[in-house]
């Protein structure tokens, strides 16, 4: 609705002159389907809408051949842009047939084509420059090194132990250090050193 001001027209007068119903034989007075144009007024195109509020498919024939154009709004797509898969109705030169509880809305402008069959294409096969052709019997200089050759070999990494041999990937980290040993060799010097202390105070004591 921001594209166009087609929907959003705002005043009875602009809507009664812009907005023209569908003649189809198919519509009844009372009925659960409707079939409307839409004329924008800032020259954004104009809209085919088409409404099925009925349980069931509806067909409605057409006076104007709308298959060339762009389809808008689908079964499960909406937007300004063609629709990338159409679905829930089907489109012929003289009618439509819509599926149940389904809306779909036209723009009078004619889809993109795939492509433009009068643009020259460069021919694959021929290089754009002849310079740049490489003989094929000759070959190409390259700084490729043979497999394995272009790796470089580190010696500190973490994937090796003292002893030479690879640790597997679940192994732990060395971490062990000798700070264990250090404190238990204090601990045994201190012991010993108070047992001596105290040995020497009794000889004290014993000769007094």
């Amino acid at each position: 609705r921001k594209s166009s001001n087609a929907f959003r027209l705002g005043e009875k007068s602009l809507v009664d002159s812009n907005v023209t119903m569908v003649e189809a034989k198919e519509i009844e007075e009372e009925d659960l389907v409707i079939a409307y144009k839409n004329e924008s007024t800032d020259n954004t195109g104009s809209y085919y809408v088409f409404m099925n509020g009925d349980t069931k498919s509806r067909e409605l024939s057409l006076s104007e051949d709308l298959t060339d154009f762009k389809v808008v709004v689908d079964n499960d797509e909406a937007g300004k842009d063609a629709v990338t898969e159409k679905s829930g109705f089907t489109l012929t030169a003289d009618k439509i047939t819509l599926d149940p509880l389904t809306t779909v809305v036209i723009k009078t402008e004619k889809e993109d084509t795939a492509g433009d069959p009068d643009v020259d294409t460069p021919n694959p096969t021929t290089p754009e420059n002849p310079d740049d052709s490489t003989d094929p019997d000759t070959p190409a200089d390259t700084d490729e090194k043979p497999d394995g050759s272009d790796k470089e070999v580190d010696g500190s990494t973490d994937d090796k132990v003292e002893n030479g041999g690879e640790k597997s990937e679940n192994s732990l980290p060395n971490t062990a250090t000798n700070n264990g040993t250090y404190l238990l060799a204090g601990i045994i010097i201190l012991m010993v050193g108070v047992s001596l202390l105290v040995i020497i105070r009794r000889k004290k004591h014993a000769g007094q």
